[in-house]
């Protein structure tokens, strides 16, 4: 007792020390992939009277739990606990918590949790297929499992393929890093591009370089036919050479043969293509249509072992070949010359070819009409390869009227559509001297033909009496004839005197603006 009587109040001071909360034996343990739940249960028992309505108090950020929990008088009950880890663990290093049950009677169990959270597995498979040498997407969903802002480094791991020496046929890449939003799900796409069929299986691995934690996707991408990497038009007229020309990559670090197709006659392509190490190559593709064909599209492949199939559409059309060079004549009333019209036959080697010759005025003249050009009915052309082989059809030009108004069309055609058409222009020149036409003795002969197509009076005369020729001839049409010329001294001539031995024939008619001159010479 300190001062102050009775009834007076006494101070009393009271002290007390909280000690830790000893734990239940053993631990309630815990194993599960990162990310992925696992449940265990605490087991807890009334032995009062009265119903106990706890409410457990869960630390550790990897676990939760009911927030109230019931148990009935005399009963045991069981308390699920669930172990949601967001990061690795091992054994050496685990998770740990607690959970504790505050109890009516002043008492508490606490319980130790230990959770180990072995490394994720696939977050999901994704599948796509893509055309070969087409460059398409590949879209990986990825969550971000966290509240915050992630950001993420991404690797690529090509099933079987070594990381040092990566398959250059294969590429399969997006961005090196990669954000997402807190507890979103965003779209990561990686680009994707193949040269051959085939099936390309990836791990996609998003790796938090600051927290080690990652999340990764199985890819699977099958690379399907390739679609055709486009048209080539070729358009040329009959017999002209019309290319185009195809760009071939290779990116493996060895030469790659390609053998090359397209089933057309016109069409002419290289047996194979050798495209040089991480090189390029082109590949010419040449049409030369022989006949006029409507269009028409087919396929043209270049295909290797290595690098699969290169397809492309072929496009054909073409038109009538222009005329070929043209046939020119200049010729003096009264002869004939013959000139070769050269032209270039293409055909199958094996074959061969007859075609069919004719001028078109003399054609639409009809039988009968005047035709100062000729040429052979018909000529026959052997076989080709596809440089062709070149052919010669003989024309004749043989006027019968000075001047240059000769024009014609030749044109030479076969029945399997091979047509060439060959301008022909002439002209007519006055008569040119002929000779000297030797005569011996008393005399001889000049060979002279009626250029007309009738039959035509022509007058005869010399210069030189010492030549003597009948004054009148009537000639048929196309007809020829000899003059005869006599040699000999006319009357009054003097003995004595030296005898001249040249002389000229002269030749004329109604029809000619000019005269036929012949030279004559004597050899007494």
């Amino acid at each position: 007792r300190r001062g102050g009587g009775p009834g007076e109040p006494l101070d009393l001071t009271l002290t007390g020390a909280c000690v830790p909360q000893e734990a239940q034996e053993g631990k309630v343990e815990f194993k599960t992939t990162v990310r992925q739940t696992a449940e265990g249960a605490v087991s807890v028992t009334n032995g009062s009277n009265r119903t106990w309505n706890l409410r457990p108090a869960v630390t550790g950020d990897q676990w939760s739990g009911p927030e109230f929990f019931e148990v009935k008088p005399g009963a045991t009950a069981e308390y699920t606990l669930t172990y949601r880890p967001l990061s690795m663990a091992t054994e050496e290093e685990p998770h740990v918590g607690s959970v504790l049950f505050a109890l009516p009677d002043g008492s508490c169990l606490l319980h130790a949790l230990q959770g180990v959270a072995e490394e994720p597995d696939s977050m999901g498979s994704v599948e796509a297929e893509i055309p070969a040498r087409k460059p398409g997407g590949v879209r990986v969903k990825v969550n971000n499992w966290l509240n915050r802002r992630q950001r993420f480094k991404v690797t690529v791991e090509i099933e079987g393929a070594d990381p040092e020496k990566p398959d250059p046929t294969v590429t399969l890449k997006g961005p090196d890093y990669f954000d997402c939003p807190a507890s979103a799900e965003r779209e990561y796409k990686l680009g994707f591009f193949a040269h051959k069929e085939g099936t390309t299986k990836a791990k996609v691995t998003f790796t938090n370089e600051d927290t080690k934690e990652f999340a990764h996707y199985d890819v699977t991408v099958t690379a399907t036919t390739a679609d055709v990497q486009g048209t080539l038009r070729l358009h040329g007229a009959c017999r002209q050479r019309a290319t185009a020309t195809v760009k071939v990559v290779n990116p493996l670090p060895e030469p790659v043969v390609f053998t090359s197709k397209c089933d057309h006659p016109c069409v002419t392509v290289p047996e194979t293509l050798t495209v040089p190490a991480n090189g390029s190559a082109l590949c010419e593709v040449a049409y030369r249509p022989v006949v006029c064909e409507p269009e028409t599209t087919l396929p043209f492949v270049l295909s290797s072992a290595e690098l699969g199939d290169v397809a492309h559409t072929v496009s054909l059309s073409s038109a009538p070949a222009p005329p070929e060079r043209g046939v020119s004549f200049v010729v003096p009333l009264g002869q004939r010359e013959v000139k070769s019209f050269k032209f270039t036959h293409y055909a199958e080697p094996e074959s061969q070819t007859e075609y069919a010759c004719e001028f078109q005025r003399a054609a639409a003249a009809g039988a009968g009409a005047e035709a100062p050009f000729a040429c052979p009915a018909t000529h026959v052309a052997h076989g080709a390869g596809d440089d062709g082989m070149e052919q010669s059809l003989e024309i004749s030009f043989e006027p019968n009227a000075v001047g240059s108004h000769y024009r014609d069309v030749l044109v030479v055609k076969s029945d399997a559509g091979h047509e060439y058409v060959c301008p022909v222009t002439a002209k007519c020149v006055p008569p040119k001297p002929q000779g000297p036409f030797k005569l011996s003795g008393a005399g001889g002969s000049v060979n002279f033909k009626n250029v007309f197509d009738v039959e035509t009076e022509f007058t005869m005369t010399t210069d030189n009496p010492w030549f003597a020729v009948d004054r009148v001839a009537t000639v048929g049409a196309k007809a020829e004839t000899q003059v005869a010329v006599k040699y000999g001294a006319p009357e009054g001539w003097e003995e004595g005197k030296d005898a001249p031995t040249t002389g000229k024939l002269l030749v004329t008619c109604k029809g000619s603006p000019a005269p036929w001159v012949y030279y004559l010479k004597a050899t007494p």
